[in-house]
């Protein structure tokens, strides 16, 4: 029996009638009932195996299979999301970039053009000391 695979399936009802046996057996919050034929109703060729219910082995088989592909299903969109944000904040660190690459440009301006005016004054003072200087000789 498969309920090895599954530690949480549990097994609720049995119901037995003429040929037939109807187990239900509960996972979480799904509940999975399965038939059993017994007797003259079983499949004589194995076109007829399609007609019979399936077996516990076998829902259970598809049950975890279901489970896992849900679960892959999430795990894939759960990596979508994070592509999408990780895209965001690429897109985003570039605009920053640009805007930072601006202003820094800005500012090296800034910074020769202050060193401009600082030469230009000093220059001026020199000028000016020099002009006051030789104008105190004279007086």
């Amino acid at each position: 029996m498969m309920t090895a695979l599954l530690p949480h399936l549990v097994y609720t009802t049995s119901l037995h009638h003429e040929h037939a046996k109807i187990e239900t057996w509960q996972h979480d919050d799904t509940q999975v009932a399965v038939t059993s034929m017994s007797g003259r109703n079983s499949p004589q060729s194995p076109d007829d195996s399609y007609n019979e219910p399936p077996s516990l082995d076998h829902i259970v088989t598809h049950f975890v299979a279901a489970k896992r592909a849900l679960a892959s299903s999430t795990h894939v969109q759960r990596a979508n999301e994070i592509v999408q944000e990780g895209r965001r904040y690429v897109e985003h660190h570039a605009v920053l970039s640009s805007k930072n690459a601006f202003i820094k440009d800005g500012v090296e301006e800034e910074i020769q053009v202050l060193h401009s005016i600082r030469g230009g004054l000093e220059t001026v003072g020199n000028e000016a000391q020099a002009d006051f200087g030789v104008s105190k000789t004279i007086i």
